[in-house]
């Protein structure tokens, strides 16, 4: 499961740079220089902002010299995301060529379905060579989970089905942000499943709630986990669900 925190980046810190000044009888502040400077983007998504510090404290008024502040919007779990389902490489750290990415798997998979397996009728799920994703249940298990769910944010898809779906924070304990981000899928055909016994069941259920899953469409498993077995995955795994699965593809 992806754990931004434990990688080393500027992603998740706020880099601010103070100026100074020694002898504050002796500095002097330009009155051309604006309280707040509007955000401007550097290289890599390197936002910087120049604030006064009498725009934070006006009771300020020696060494009125602008705070320099860096920091980088883009949550690791989302670029992680984007790079692994569409191939953009965004992240330096994961080797991913874009003809490793979800995507482009499955459609040269449905492009050698379509060839090979004339029987199968796959071109319906293939469209001048795109994906028909109005045809398509993406699912997935865990890290799976969170892919699909992830797909389902940014394309139309038929349904989505998130089994334990992985919880991505931006920093602990809140999850990242894209799991707020608007859904271009219908909430209607968003559905979420986990066992209440899971060690994440709780973080697993806020990001289900985040996500806007209806409440309807989640579902708290509470069924004996199986001897051996562990909680997180049972959903997928135990087929004492099937009819719960069977609902999940049916019309």
């Amino acid at each position: 499961m992806l754990k931004p925190e434990k990688r080393i980046n500027l992603f998740n810190v706020v880099c601010i740079l103070f100026c100074i000044i020694i002898g504050f009888s002796h500095a002097k502040t330009s009155a051309e220089t604006i309280e707040v400077q509007p955000s401007t983007i550097l290289a890599n998504n390197i936002h910087q902002i120049m604030i006064k510090p009498s725009a934070t404290d006006a009771s300020i008024t020696k060494a009125d010299v602008p705070h320099l502040v860096w920091y980088q919007a883009e949550s690791p779990a989302e670029k992680f995301r984007t790079q692994r389902v569409f191939g953009t490489q965004l992240l330096p750290l994961i080797p991913d060529q874009p003809q490793d990415a979800i995507i482009n798997r499955f459609e040269k998979l449905l492009s050698y379905l379509i060839q090979f397996d004339k029987k199968g009728h796959w071109d319906k799920f293939l469209v001048n060579g795109r994906i028909n994703w109005k045809k398509i249940i993406v699912a997935g298990q865990s890290q799976g989970g969170g892919m699909a769910a992830f797909i389902a944010k940014k394309i139309v898809v038929n349904k989505i089905i998130t089994f334990s779906g992985g919880w991505d924070f931006s920093a602990r304990p809140a999850i990242a942000n894209w799991y707020h981000n608007e859904s271009v899928t219908p909430a209607k055909d968003w559905f979420g499943v986990y066992h209440s016994q899971e060690p994440m069941a709780d973080i697993i259920n806020n990001t289900y709630n985040a996500m806007a899953i209806p409440e309807e469409h989640i579902y708290r498993l509470k069924e004996k986990v199986r001897d051996g077995k562990k909680a997180h995955g049972e959903g997928i795994r135990n087929t004492v669900y099937k009819n719960l699965w069977v609902s999940f593809l049916s019309d």
